[in-house]
């Protein structure tokens, strides 16, 4: 089934309250991914650590993370960011993509990273 949310020609049918219950338009959410691999593989104790720096990073960017973890010890780990409720923006900017990533290139404990 294709959706009229698809086409941008047909945006102008909907009405403001419309584009923001579908999220289209200038309502649209943005996320990107993130997968890291760790090398040495993490225990509880290194996750712990890096997911709190992780968290403060998120935090000074008004980001939300997700679904970052896995079964320990821990050799790779992947997720989303997204802006949080307290930002202006909807999503995130290009800023706070390469904000993320040069933040895990940074930290020791990752070995490699990629950022859609």
């Amino acid at each position: 089934m294709k959706l009229p949310f698809n086409n941008p020609n047909r945006l102008f049918r909907y009405n403001r309250r419309q584009r923001k219950k579908h999220r289209i338009g200038e309502f649209q959410e943005c996320i990107f991914s993130v997968k890291a691999s760790f090398n040495p593989p993490l225990t509880h104790e290194d996750y712990d650590v890096f997911i709190d720096a992780f968290f403060d990073l998120a935090d000074e960017r008004l980001l939300s993370i997700w679904a970052f973890g896995g079964s320990f010890p821990l050799q790779e780990t992947n997720g989303v960011v997204e802006a949080s409720y307290k930002s202006t923006n909807l999503s995130p900017t290009e800023q706070d993509r390469e904000a993320v990533l040069t933040w895990f290139n940074h930290h020791p404990m990752v070995e490699s990273v990629s950022v859609g």
